[in-house]
Order: structure tokens, then sequence, then C-alpha cells
């Protein structure tokens, strides 16, 4: 077969993968790196500078994948839900960390975990939601 060149990419990504197996990290990449550099960061960068450090091809491209990281978004766009929220009086009571009084037999009607601007942003870590009875 022919043979590549030994580039310095190449050569990096060996090192590294040899540096993974040797600490005992289970299905190490180089990207993890990348990952925790970027999320590293966002904690007092701006997602437009991390996109120029990362060097993808646009700031889209980091927003895609580095958006839930950014604490600053996150918390723009919860006090814009929260907000929102005020102007309902149901979701206002939710926000208040008040259980929502409904009749019996009623229908649930917000989940028991996670603030309503927590869960209307999609932030929350866990997936499951549980309902209050």
């Amino acid at each position: 077969g022919k043979s590549q060149p030994v580039t310095a990419a190449k050569l990096w990504a060996r090192r590294l993968t040899a540096i993974g197996k040797e600490a005992q990290v289970a299905k190490f990449r180089s990207h993890r790196l990348r990952d925790t550099f970027a999320a590293e960061l966002l904690a007092g960068v701006s997602l437009e500078d991390v996109s120029i450090l990362l060097g993808p091809a646009s700031v889209q491209t980091t927003e895609r994948y580095y958006a839930p990281w950014d604490p600053s978004r996150r918390k723009r766009l919860e006090r814009l839900v929260r907000r929102a929220n005020k102007k309902d009086p149901i979701l206002a009571e939710l926000e208040d960390g008040a259980k929502p009084k409904r009749s019996a037999g009623a229908a649930p009607t917000a989940p028991a975990n996670g603030s309503a601007a927590e869960i209307l942003t999609g932030m929350r870590t866990e997936r499951s939601l549980e309902y209050t009875t």
C-alpha cells in the first residue's frame, strides 16, 4: 500500500492516545481535551473568543456544540424566562417555589424538580421529569 506522510497532527494523536491508555482513561479521544478547554474558557470568555481559539469554520459551529456550557448565556435565558413567567400567575407561583394548588383528580401542572426557567430553557442536566401529584 501507499504510505501516508507523518504529520504533526498524527504524532500528537499517537502521543495523546498513549497518554490516555497510560492514564487508564476508557475510550479516550483527543476531543475530550478540546471540550474541556472550551468549557473551562466559557466560564469567563465570550463564545466568539472561544470560537477563535478553537478554530472552527464559524462561530455557529462553536455555538452548536458549546452553547449549553456558556453560563452567561444560560443566565440571560433564565432571566428572560423568569420575566415572562411573572406575567402568568401559575408560572409566577412556580418560580416562587410554591407548590401549585389544584383540585383533586386534576392533571399535574409542572415538573417537581428544577425551576420553571431551567425546565423551559432546557438547561437541566437530567432528562427525566417527575411530575407533582
